[in-house]
């Protein structure tokens, strides 16, 4: 069976979003290489020194009810070139997901607010669809959205 992807680039926190996503997540198969892990096949020599923690690239499978979901994030490259880390994701990102009810919805929607930030609380639309929509403590948007109408 195919993956829909979504491929999200951190800034010294994968370690950590990895960690957190796992809580909030079923996930059936995890693979993570870190730049120590990489440095010698992607010629990074000298600048993985002192970052060789720091994660390349983190593949997570989740499992949901119509399909298969692959989350991909890794620690920005340019951290080795630049000296240092920057201080929040500079990326934008928004990643929405179907659930099939209302309580698989809340239930991931509270997992992922825990440090971030609500935007839209839970609630039926003009269209009688049930969403919701936060901004997590990696500062990754995300818009969830249930299959059953209220």
């Amino acid at each position: 069976m195919e993956y829909v992807a979504c491929n999200i680039t951190m800034y010294g926190m994968c370690g950590e979003a990895v960690e957190f996503y796992e809580k909030t997540f079923a996930i059936k198969e995890k693979v993570i290489l870190t730049f120590g892990d990489v440095a010698e096949q992607l010629n990074f020599g000298n600048f993985v020194q002192g970052k060789e923690h720091l994660i390349y690239q983190a593949k997570l499978f989740l499992t949901c009810e119509k399909g298969k979901f692959l989350l991909m994030m890794g620690d920005s490259p340019s951290i080795l070139f630049n000296g240092g880390l920057l201080g929040s994701c500079k990326d934008n990102i928004t990643i929405n997901i179907g659930f099939s009810t209302k309580e698989e919805l809340l239930n991931i929607y509270t997992k992922l607010s825990e440090g971030g930030k609500n935007n839209i609380q839970p609630r039926y639309t003009n269209e009688h669809i049930f969403e919701g929509s936060l901004i997590d403590q990696f500062g990754i948007c995300w818009i969830l959205r249930t299959e059953e109408q209220g």
